[in-house]
């Protein structure tokens, strides 16, 4: 569980790095924001850091909320905690034109789990390996800028 929370903590902090440089189809870096804004949600800067340099890091106890308060910041899930399958498929369809794709993925990552965290993580993660939330910029680029 830790080395999946750990990919997801590290694609969430190249989408963040993502939208200072290119085009934010997703709105990540507002949520982001909004999310770092919050005390319960915070997660310190060194944490995401350490991720990008892919150094180990002991991920705070937090993680899994600022992990669901993303999800919920991007319509993923819904406030009153449900999956929410329109707001899924909406950021699927920014990345993916074919209808039959969409559907497969939209399937296939839209699944509540046990808890709410472990549900916003597992979507997550579900989305970046389908390339819905992009994370090949990981080793073309080594954010020198300072927050």
């Amino acid at each position: 569980m830790k080395v999946f929370v750990a990919v997801s903590a590290l694609l969430l902090v190249v989408l963040a790095e993502e939208h200072e440089h290119h085009g934010d189809v997703h709105g990540i870096g507002h949520v982001h924001k909004g999310c770092q804004d919050n005390p319960e949600t915070h997660v310190d800067d060194e944490v995401f850091k350490k991720l990008l340099k892919n150094e180990h890091v002991d991920l705070p106890d937090n993680f899994g909320k600022h992990v669901l308060c993303m999800n919920k910041g991007l319509n993923i899930i819904t406030s009153d905690g449900q999956v929410n399958k329109e707001g899924i498929k909406t950021h699927i369809q920014h990345v993916i034109q074919d209808e039959a794709k969409v559907e497969s993925i939209l399937n296939e990552c839209s699944v509540a789990k046990d808890n709410l965290e472990e549900t916003a993580l597992s979507i997550d993660a579900c989305l970046r390996k389908n390339h819905v939330f992009k994370s090949e910029h990981l080793k073309s680029h080594d954010h020198g800028h300072h927050h």
